[in-house]
């Protein structure tokens, strides 16, 4: 009988593949072969646990020592000591009496306002203070002054011109009407600004109907 090529090869394979099977059933049973490409993780090293009952180590007899003699050391004193020192007392000290300081508090003095007779605020002035005027130019000055004391400003009161620049055609005026307490007076003057540039002010006082003066108002200006 011929035998071929194919089944030279033939036999061959059956034999590569006997030749696996027997490999795959030895990695099998013993993944720590050699033949194994891919061997397990080594298993940690087995710890032993001991026993719950501790076995105690056996201790040595115990020693007795044994006396032999008794040996009497002669003790000589060759010297008397000094008695001592009676300590000195210190004489006790009687505590000084004690002073306690009470704070006292002392009320702050509350004032209390009492409106004047004749009292007065400034509360406003056209044109405002430190408006620049053109030389000789005429305007109306007007104060509002507020009564604040406690009598009635009746038409026997007055305002004047007391100092500063004169640009008044006027120096004396009388309220044109009665003002109470807590009312708004208009005081209006006929003015004309001086001729030569400079700053300027201009005082003027309310007077009572007795003439005297009890408030004092100006207007502060300059002219270009």
């Amino acid at each position: 009988m011929k035998v071929s090529f194919w089944d030279i090869l033939a036999i061959l394979g059956v034999l590569v593949l006997i030749v696996f099977v027997a490999g795959l059933a030895m990695i099998f049973f013993n993944p720590y072969s050699a033949i194994n490409p891919f061997p397990p993780a080594t298993l940690p090293a087995r710890v032993v646990i001991p026993s719950a009952t501790a076995t105690l180590p056996k201790l040595p007899a115990t020693w007795t020592p044994a006396v032999s003699a008794t040996v009497e050391i002669p003790v000589v004193i060759t010297e008397t000591l000094p008695p001592l020192e009676t300590a000195e007392v210190l004489p006790s000290l009687t505590p000084m009496n004690t002073f306690t300081l009470t704070p006292t508090e002392t009320p702050l003095s509350t004032a209390t306002f009492t409106p004047a007779p004749n009292q007065a605020l400034w509360i406003a002035n056209t044109p405002a203070d430190y408006t620049v005027l053109s030389p000789g130019q005429e305007f109306d000055m007007i104060w509002k002054i507020q009564n604040t004391g406690v009598l009635t400003w009746t038409t026997r009161y007055s305002y004047k011109y007391i100092s500063g620049e004169p640009i008044h055609e006027k120096s004396e005026y009388g309220l044109k009407k009665s003002i109470a307490p807590g009312s708004v007076a208009e005081l209006m003057v006929d003015m004309r600004a001086p001729t030569t540039a400079g700053s300027y002010r201009t005082v003027w006082g309310l007077y009572d109907d007795a003439g005297k003066q009890f408030y004092t108002f100006n207007f502060a200006f300059s002219v270009k």
